[in-house]
Formats: structure tokens, sequence, C-alpha cells
């Protein structure tokens, strides 16, 4: 089973001196993944990616800062 390629794109990381990376790859049965590259080795090393879901049950995702987030879970 192979996986394409479906989106590649290239956005500003949240400190907006570099950027992150978001490419989204389908496999032969439709089902897709997302892999995400933080760029910026400031943000790598500040954010991290949180999940969470809209009112309509869909999944997304965005950038809290980790100290945040441990302190908050």
């Amino acid at each position: 089973m192979s996986w394409d390629v479906i989106s590649d794109n290239v956005y500003t990381c949240p400190c907006g001196k570099s950027t992150y990376e978001v490419t989204t790859e389908m496999d032969d049965w439709n089902s897709t993944r997302e892999k995400v590259t933080m760029n910026c080795l400031e943000c790598k090393d500040k954010y991290q990616k949180k999940y969470f879901y809209k009112s309509d049950g869909e999944e997304r995702w965005s950038w809290v800062l980790k100290k945040m987030y441990d302190d908050n879970w």
C-alpha cells in the first residue's frame, strides 16, 4: 500500500520568524494522514500541538505553549 501526497503547505510559525509544514497524504483505500514539521528551532522548544474537537465532531489542532499545556493538563 502506498501513500500519495495530496497537499503540502507551508505556514508561518507562531513566533513569525520561520515556518512549519503540513503534509497530507492519502492511501489506496482513501485513508488520510497528516504530518506536521516545525522548522523553527525556537518554536520547536516552546510549542506543541494540542488536539481538540469542534462542535460538529471534527478534529482540529493548534499550537500551544508547552508551559501552558503542562500546567493545565
